[in-house]
């Protein structure tokens, strides 16, 4: 079919261009006047996002699913259907189809042609980016220069100048490359100008594209610091400061959303010179201006989640503010959510205890033990976060979890006060582990790891006991060999074998008390490792799985590849003793093992067996 097609690729190109460009019916229907920035949104267009709790990994972000990454429009009509065609035409036949395309589109493009028409060439620009990316490279610095001065001119509409905004957007693996910093910058400069403007459409499309800029940032792993020049995390802060206070009810949802993104990728950065000041001024008034009934609290309390992780105790002037109104939000919607299901009455939104548990999990992290005094004032807080560990909702429960795992490296007492009932939930969400619940499950496997490190042993206070572990190692490798992880699973692998590996450093019987060998889940363990940055728990975690294999070598006779490219992984960053402990390992094995050892050897990379043999000298 796809070849059959190929002949008629020349006449259906232009034709799919045209029904891109915008009707009379359509314009009417969009409405919105190019000055309409003081205009009140009505809470009703505030389009409901469902927000599903925090992972934590040391891997992989969260993603947003209902991140904005469309052309601005809504509704599923003729110029979309068009646009989406164009996009799956240019993945089918790639750079096959590219001259016909940019042919047209540089047609409509011209200036004596309708908006109407550039607009649409400007999308089609877009649509065609993915599909036919090798071809349009060599070409996309002059596109992104064209589209930058488009979206500079305020002579032209203003649809056409937002969406140049989405168009090079799908250009940023390009514009993020070092050799572009000069586009990156115009490119970025053009954003924080149109997050100003006076349309809420534009300032719309803007703040979208500063999200989506920052994100693919975020993710590049050779550009990771391409928007860490001077000045730059100072005008994009002053941007989103002054936006705060000029955008109506629908573009502050999605600033606040873009400030999350803002702080994940500056982080602890931000906490330096007066960014506080100038993100937490308009901030804190929204605070106190924003009803809990207001469509804008769920994308408030997870924004400030946000500021939280990345100022640190700079937040400490609005932490029991902060402390007492999630509580009293948990507290009764947790009250709620159980009334009405003991009447069988409608259930709340549970976006407000998933919000509110992330908010209040994420200030824990940022001032630990110094809330302490605050918690003592709230002796029902911990009964409404077994009650959330039990809920039906698999995000209240990986909000809860996640929670749990915060309060034991800040507050471990509290955890410990409740050992029996937290252990009891946390083994029971490991029994039931589908790809829904994985969340919750890798937040159980995380708030455990905490705890082993951080539980006090003082006076008569409750501790892990081997009981306890036993439990535990049991039930999480049987997971870990049996369960087929996908790849929305995987940060529930990787937290799985870092709980283990902690079991076993406190624990180093654990495995012999119950007759099994690390062999069982050795191969496995090592996969998912492998891939975890390095980072203080990995070290930890794997400082408690060798101690166990020295003590038997042979158990890793057939986990070699995957223990080969473990050592590897942390070559640069382990101890000394951790790097004598994997060389007496290695050796071992290689004396020990003999034909599995050089078939192992064999199949390792090339990378692999060099970083051993240099760091290891095997």
């Amino acid at each position: 079919a796809v070849e059959a097609a190929r002949p008629y690729m020349p006449t259906v190109i232009p034709m799919v261009l045209q029904c891109m460009v915008y009707s009379r019916m359509e314009l009417n229907m969009i409405g919105g006047k190019a000055n309409d920035w003081q205009e009140v949104d009505k809470p009703e267009d505030i389009k409901p996002r469902h927000y599903q709790g925090r992972s934590r990994d040391f891997h992989h972000e969260d993603e947003d699913e209902d991140g904005q990454d469309d052309d601005g429009d809504t509704d599923w009509n003729l110029r979309r259907s068009a646009a989406s065609t164009l996009d799956n035409i240019s993945q089918v036949y790639g750079d096959a189809i590219l001259n016909q395309a940019l042919g047209t589109i540089n047609t409509m493009m011209q200036p004596d042609q309708p908006w109407e028409s550039q607009e649409a060439a400007i999308l089609a620009l877009g649509a065609i980016c993915e599909g036919c990316y090798d071809g349009l490279k060599p070409y996309m610095a002059q596109i992104i220069q064209r589209l930058i001065n488009v979206a500079n001119d305020e002579s032209y509409h203003h649809l056409a100048r937002q969406i140049c905004c989405w168009s090079i957007g799908q250009m940023n693996e390009f514009v993020l490359e070092k050799s572009n910093s000069s586009l990156l910058q115009q490119y970025l400069t053009t954003i924080l100008t149109l997050m100003k403007a006076p349309t809420k459409s534009v300032q719309e499309s803007a703040t979208a594209a500063l999200q989506r800029l920052l994100e693919a940032a975020s993710n590049s792993y050779d550009n990771e610091d391409s928007l860490k020049y001077e000045g730059c995390m100072q005008a994009v802060v002053e941007t989103c400061s002054a936006c705060l206070v000029n955008y109506q009810l629908k573009n502050q949802q999605l600033l606040l959303e873009c400030i999350e993104n803002v702080c994940s990728y500056y982080g602890t950065e931000l906490a330096h010179g007066e960014t506080f000041s100038l993100l937490m001024g308009p901030l804190g008034k929204l605070w106190g201006e924003t009803p809990d009934s207001s469509p804008l609290i769920f994308a408030y309390f997870e924004c400030m989640a946000s500021i939280c992780n990345a100022f640190g105790k700079a937040i400490s002037d609005y932490a029991e503010s902060i402390f007492n109104r999630t509580v009293s939000i948990i507290l009764t919607h947790t009250h709620f959510r159980f009334t009405a299901k003991q009447q069988d009455g409608d259930i709340p939104d549970e976006e407000y205890l998933i919000t509110a548990l992330d908010l209040l999990s994420s200030l824990f992290d940022a001032m630990g033990a110094s809330l302490e005094p605050l918690l003592k004032q709230q002796p029902q807080l911990m009964d409404c976060i077994l009650q959330s560990m039990r809920d039906d909702s698999p995000d209240i429960q990986k909000a809860a979890f996640a929670l749990i795992g915060d309060l034991s490296g800040s507050c471990p007492a509290l955890v410990q006060s409740n050992l029996d009932n937290v252990c009891n939930l946390m083994l029971a969400r490991l029994k039931d582990v589908d790809e829904r619940r994985s969340g919750a499950a890798s937040n159980v496997c995380w708030a455990l790891s905490v705890l082993i490190e951080h539980q006090m042993d003082i006076g008569n206070m409750p501790t892990l006991s081997a009981g306890h572990y036993d439990a535990f190692l049991t039930t999480m490798a049987m997971l870990l060999v049996e369960a087929n992880f996908t790849t929305d699973m995987v940060n529930l692998a990787e937290n799985l074998c870092l709980a283990i590996g902690c079991i076993l450093l406190v624990d180093p019987q654990c495995l012999q008390r119950k007759g099994a060998s690390l062999g069982f889940f050795a191969s496995r363990w090592c996969e998912y490792v492998r891939n975890i940055k390095n980072v203080p728990l990995k070290d930890r975690a794997l400082r408690g799985f060798l101690a166990t294999a020295q003590a038997d070598p042979s158990t890793l006779v057939d986990a070699l590849l995957p223990l080969f490219d473990v050592c590897a992984s942390v070559m640069h960053d382990a101890a000394s003793d951790m790097k004598s402990g994997i060389k007496s390992l290695l050796q071992t094995l290689k004396n020990n093992a003999g034909p599995q050892w050089q078939v192992a050897i064999g199949k390792s990379r090339p990378e692999t067996k060099q970083k051993l043999h240099v760091a290891y000298g095997v």
